[in-house]
């Protein structure tokens, strides 16, 4: 699931019509922060302070992202020092053990399109790049520091069904707006037999024409693993039209199985 690798493709227009003089003459400044398990060990999260004093973010509130290789996000900086928080790709990491993070922050002007043969801070595409090794702890869960334009999405629900399947209910929204895109969610939870989880069983669409609704999404047995119990799960959910700029929305939280 989750969201794909958007650091190529066309660079936006807002970003296009950016003052050269005074966008991206400072790169932002990214400090490791840690790493935490949560939902009693089924997912986890990472965290960065980065600081932004570029005066053109500040004045415009233009994106950053942040790619590791446990995902990607886009986030809004600003000069003050701030904690990023992504909720990491892919299967449990045991409390206690190791691992090495590789990520690299990216400035507005390397958004949407291929940076790879600009040199660090031309034409104002910054690329702060670090490697850290920490060990994991349990933590409480942070919603991730993700944006949403031009809607949002939550989940609402998440309940076992009767066959032993899952099913999903979601909020949307795109008020003054619309939003033509694809669902997709993921489910995680650490049960006494070991971690278990459920995906959308397809990208679902959900058109939205200034309007709010709810949708519930189910995903059979037969798709899951290991059954969920009561406890915990760690969900992750993304709405997407386009991953080159949006529209898109999110959403990361802990809801309870009963």
């Amino acid at each position: 699931m989750r969201r794909v690798w958007a650091v190529l493709g066309l660079l936006v227009t807002s970003l296009l019509a950016m003052p050269s003089a005074e966008a991206g003459e400072v790169p932002p400044v990214v400090q490791f922060d840690r790493a935490w398990s949560v939902g009693d060990g089924a997912a986890v999260e990472i965290a960065y302070v980065v600081t932004c004093p570029d005066p053109s973010d500040a004045a415009n509130g233009y994106r950053h992202a942040l790619a590791t290789n446990y995902g990607y996000l886009e986030f809004r900086c600003s000069p003050e020092p701030q904690r990023v928080v992504l909720l990491a790709e892919g299967a449990a990491v045991a409390k206690g053990r190791p691992i090495t993070v590789d990520a690299t922050v990216y400035s507005p002007q390397c958004l949407y399109w291929d940076t790879s043969e600009l040199e660090n801070g031309e034409q104002g595409c910054w690329k702060v790049t670090r490697s850290d090794t920490a060990r994991v702890k349990a933590g409480r869960f942070v919603p991730e520091s993700t944006v949403d334009i031009g809607g949002r999405v939550d989940v609402t629900d998440v309940r076992r069904t009767r066959a032993g399947g899952l099913r999903l209910t979601a909020a949307f929204s795109c008020v003054e707006g619309r939003i033509f895109g694809y669902f997709t969610f993921d489910v995680r939870q650490m049960t006494r037999r070991g971690p278990t989880s459920a995906t959308s069983p397809a990208a679902s669409e959900v058109a939205c024409f200034d309007e709010s609704f709810t949708r519930t999404f189910t995903v059979p047995r037969r798709s899951i693993d290991r059954p969920f119990t009561k406890g915990d799960v760690v969900v992750s959910a993304e709405w997407v039209e386009g991953y080159e700029g949006g529209p898109w929305a999110w959403h990361s939280g802990v809801q309870r199985l009963r």
